[in-house]
């Protein structure tokens, strides 16, 4: 790492959905071999092209010497493809406490940009920061000093706010795994001022509060920290927010719409067992935690293994096998519908390609909400690939983490009752087919959840 200047230019007055070119000036006349190309956001009120971003946490610095970030190079590969407009970036980036190959927290953040340079280059970069950046050997001063941000609560930059189009993205500083520090009644009163004036502002359809902790984690390594979800989730379903991204537990959940969570207990319903497609009357708030984004855990030197065998009530899909990050596509219309994706990258380049773990819809338009179910064969085909007519009565699992059901993909058996799996069920009419029988045996022997592997023989002529 080499010492230097910091340069910042700041921009003013352009125009929406624009491509810009820009070059940098090292010295009079000479300028910087690179051209950087950004763009900026549609218009909320006149399309163009759509606007997409990503969120990811956990990234941790390629080469660490005990191999925990093995996975951050193809993260970064992955978003640098997609060329989104905006990266949200979820905290726990450098892990300088346990990684100090570059001396400096300075000299280890500058490697951190180096790093992330794939997408920095022609992203717009907004961040919230996490247990590592706010006390873990590190401090706040240098990483805000490479941020650009609004100002948000008392000119402290840890808390803030901004909008692209009609989505209000509010950034929570959550720095600690089992309390709410630093939240205090000041920063209490202040996201309550913001989320009550998006909410009702007409020209925002999207409130979507970023931050690092999670309030419902099933991990092992972090599980749910309740003091975020009992000062947080009441407030955020009574301004009508719907969407909630936070990353620290290192594996990958999205809870179902849960609602009238509890002040003393954290406690909560589940609105809707639907797992695909929300709409404008859908109640409660989504919670999805995306992690890692390229570092393991150095509590259990892996990804974050679940301590429940059968997922939480609230669970709608969790993944425990891959890196995770998220792609979201917003409508270039009215910013009324989104699709979000979650991105599954294996550890190691030989254990195969990136795929899709998640991906649900989330509409507020005028001319249709969530589409009426489809037939069980409809479904069936959707999902696997396979002609499998009239015999699955209702898939709510990407099963493996694949869109498809395919050779080797693994699923967890939750045998209490034995004709469930996860949220696959299985159809009772009464055949006699693999997937009952492994279920079956599992429940026959006192087993709760158990692993095996669907072949797509199985799923040929609607057998299995």
């Amino acid at each position: 790492v080499e010492e230097g200047c910091y340069h910042q230019a700041i921009l003013f007055d352009l125009t929406p959905a624009t491509a810009y070119n820009i070059q940098v000036q090292k010295s009079p006349g000479t300028w910087h071999e690179d051209t950087y190309r950004v763009r900026t956001a549609p218009m909320k009120d006149k399309g163009g092209g759509g606007f997409r971003f990503a969120f990811v946490g956990d990234l941790g610095l390629e080469g660490r010497s005990d191999g925990l970030a093995t996975g951050t190079p193809r993260v970064i590969d992955l978003i640098d493809k997609w060329n989104v407009h905006l990266v949200l970036l979820g905290g726990d980036y450098a892990y300088y406490q346990t990684d100090k190959r570059y001396g400096s927290l300075e000299n280890s953040i500058d490697k951190f940009f180096e790093q992330i340079q794939p997408f920095a280059r022609k992203s717009v970069i907004m961040p919230t920061y996490g247990n590592h950046e706010y006390k873990l050997d590190e401090t706040l001063r240098p990483w805000k000093q490479r941020f650009s941000v609004p100002q948000g609560l008392n000119n402290r930059d840890s808390f803030y706010a901004f909008t692209v189009g009609k989505i209000r993205f509010v950034s929570i500083m959550t720095g600690d795994s089992h309390t709410s520090s630093p939240i205090d009644q000041d920063v209490l009163r202040w996201i309550e001022k913001e989320l009550s004036s998006s909410s009702k502002d007409p020209n925002i359809n999207w409130v979507i509060p970023f931050c690092h902790v999670s309030p419902f984690a099933d991990g092992g390594s972090h599980p749910s920290n309740l003091a975020l979800r009992k000062i947080l989730g009441p407030m955020f379903e009574r301004h009508g927010v719907r969407l909630v991204l936070n990353a620290h537990d290192q594996n990958y959940e999205r809870t179902l719409p849960v609602h009238n969570i509890s002040l003393e207990t954290g406690g909560y319903e589940v609105t809707t067992r639907e797992v695909k497609c929300y709409d404008a009357k859908t109640k409660g708030t989504v919670y999805i935690k995306t992690s890692p984004g390229g570092k393991l855990s150095n509590k259990g030197m892996g990804f974050s293994r679940f301590m429940t065998k059968v997922p939480p009530k609230y669970t709608a899909v969790r993944d425990q096998h891959h890196h995770h990050v998220l792609h979201v596509e917003v409508s270039d219309d009215d910013y009324s519908e989104i699709i979000v994706t979650c991105w599954g990258v294996p550890n190691r380049a030989e254990e195969g390609a990136s795929r899709i773990i998640d991906q649900f819809r989330y509409t507020l338009g005028r001319d249709g909400g969530c589409p009426v179910p489809r037939t069980t064969a409809e479904q069936a085909s959707a999902r696997s690939g396979a002609r499998a007519a009239g015999f699955l009565e209702k898939i709510n699992f990407l099963v493996g983490g694949l869109p498809g059901l395919t050779t080797g993909s693994e699923v967890e058996a939750a045998a209490d009752p034995p004709n469930r799996i996860n949220d696959v069920i299985i159809a009772s009419d009464g055949r006699s087919t693999k997937l009952h029988q492994n279920a079956k045996k599992a429940h026959d022997r006192g087993v709760t959840a158990a692993e095996f592997v669907l072949q797509p023989k199985d799923l040929e002529d609607g057998t299995m």
